[in-house]
């Protein structure tokens, strides 16, 4: 008698290909789309000695996949992940893993294993735009955007491995890309095959930026270029598809960098905030950032103060003021998260502890990290209006 290996999946087992046992689900049906089952118990099998037994251990061996074998990748459940199931079956190659090195780093596991096209994956602040990589990165005829995501994989695994060796990788990788980034970037409009690729090689060196940053504001510059490519397509472009999520994931980016620059931007128009959703209801984050785009155009008002003469300062500054109080009753009117309702998505909880890192002698607790997202998001943006309001107190 023996015992079946546990870090075998049974699917894997049951069609004799080779299995990682990575859990919870194996990388062989990921990428095949099949349902992945370990065995929950032990199960004896009998051992025998037979010429067929023998032959059969024989023709068990793992089988290198070709492009010829498609007895693999059939699809056995509706339910596969759509980035996932972009992602070519065979042959393997380095992009398609890195790709998925990444979307794993950015994307919940669940959501991993069960989001489909027709699927509301949860909200991100800057994650959600990787579901479409394997999208754009198929078939794509630029070398920037490859180089892109070779880049960013290699951030991540320095970051896992904490080794200064793979920070030398990682910014000899940066430097790469970059250039070839400009190169894309310098050719005619009309010769760059997907303007898509382009931003998403930016967005990923962005986020690579966010990993090792070169400088405390180096990712600026990246989001500044996000945001141009945003600007010169319109509003109406992103309200489907890839496009949309691209919006929605580079939007909060964008959104905290007009805060930190105190300046404001496109994003703050009423075109901006109502077509990229007329195709796709917004998330409460995505209106919550609707309603905090404006808070950066106050704070440019309010240091207009220090260089305008007195004739004028007095107007800019109730002007300051009502536009400060607007901004604030709006935000108030989302109500507290202690108080609310579970189908708010502002829900959350408080226990009692004794815990140094304690708020108030409590712990707070969200059912998800999209609801703790959101509600940090609508605790910090008050603060900036009663910072500005200081701040315009003092002028």
């Amino acid at each position: 008698m023996k015992t079946r290996n546990r870090t075998i999946c049974q699917t894997c087992r049951s069609r004799k290909i080779g299995c990682d046992g990575q859990k919870p689900a194996c990388s062989q049906c990921i990428h095949t789309g099949r349902e992945c089952s370990y065995p929950l118990d032990f199960i004896f099998i009998t051992e025998t000695t037979t010429q067929g037994s023998k032959d059969t251990t024989k023709q068990s061996k793992p089988k290198t996949n070709s492009s010829n074998d498609t007895s693999l990748c059939p699809r056995s459940q509706s339910n596969v992940p759509l980035a996932l199931e972009l992602l070519p079956k065979t042959p393997r190659n380095p992009v398609q893993d890195m790709v998925l090195l990444i979307m794993q780093s950015f994307m919940p596991e669940a959501e991993l294993l069960t989001f489909s096209q027709n699927t509301q994956t949860q909200p991100r602040i800057c994650g959600g735009w990787v579901e479409v990589l394997p999208m754009i990165s198929i078939g794509g005829q630029g070398q920037a955007l490859p180089s892109a995501i070779s880049c960013l994989a290699a951030s991540i695994s320095s970051l896992r491995q904490n080794t200064y060796s793979g920070c030398s990788v990682s910014l000899e990788k940066y430097g790469s890309a970059m250039r070839l980034l400009k190169r894309e970037i310098d050719q005619p409009r009309k010769e760059i095959l997907s303007r898509d690729e382009v931003a998403a090689a930016i967005m990923c060196l962005t986020l690579t930026e966010a990993i090792l940053p070169s400088s405390g504001t180096s990712w600026w510059r990246h989001v500044d270029g996000v945001g141009e490519w945003m600007r010169l397509w319109g509003p109406e472009s992103f309200s489907l598809g890839a496009r949309h999520k691209l919006f929605t994931g580079f939007r909060p980016l964008l959104v905290l960098k007009d805060f930190m620059s105190r300046k404001a931007s496109f994003l703050s128009t009423e075109d901006w905030k109502r077509l990229p959703f007329e195709s796709q209801q917004a998330t409460a984050m995505q209106l919550l950032l609707s309603e905090a785009s404006a808070i950066p155009t106050i704070l440019e008002l309010i240091d207009t103060l220090e260089h305008s003469p007195p004739s004028v300062s007095s107007f800019i500054a109730a002007q300051a003021i009502a536009s400060l109080t607007t901004s604030y009753d709006n935000l108030q009117g989302w109500g507290e998260p202690l108080d609310a309702d579970p189908s708010t998505c502002l829900f959350c909880w408080r226990t009692p502890s004794n815990s140094s890192w304690a708020w108030g002698g409590y712990n707070i607790w969200f059912p998800s990290v999209s609801a703790a997202n959101l509600v940090m998001h609508l605790s910090g943006f008050p603060m900036y209006l009663v910072t500005g309001q200081s701040q315009q107190d003092v002028n």
